[in-house]
């Protein structure tokens, strides 16, 4: 869905913010030794499949990729996360 205004964009923003917060504490309250972020990568996997993405994970042990396929050609835009 394409937000109809600036206003419809802003309160899509805030409920994206409101989940982000969630998943920041979540994983603060959830601590996981380097490299052995198991329940973290999960929780990061699922979501991604929620969203329709196709998942790798156990990259390096713990990486997690989603791969948004459009079926569109053009530039690709990488986002990489620690």
């Amino acid at each position: 869905m394409v937000p109809a205004s600036a206003a419809d964009l802003e309160r899509e923003l805030d409920a994206v913010d409101a989940r982000v917060v969630t998943w920041r504490r979540d994983f603060h309250q959830n601590p996981e030794l380097s490299n052995r972020e198991l329940r973290t990568a999960k929780v990061v996997a699922d979501h991604l499949k929620k969203l329709g993405l196709e998942v790798r994970t156990g990259i390096a042990k713990t990486g997690v990729l989603g791969v948004l396929k459009t079926g569109r050609p053009g530039p690709v835009i990488a986002l990489r996360a620690d």
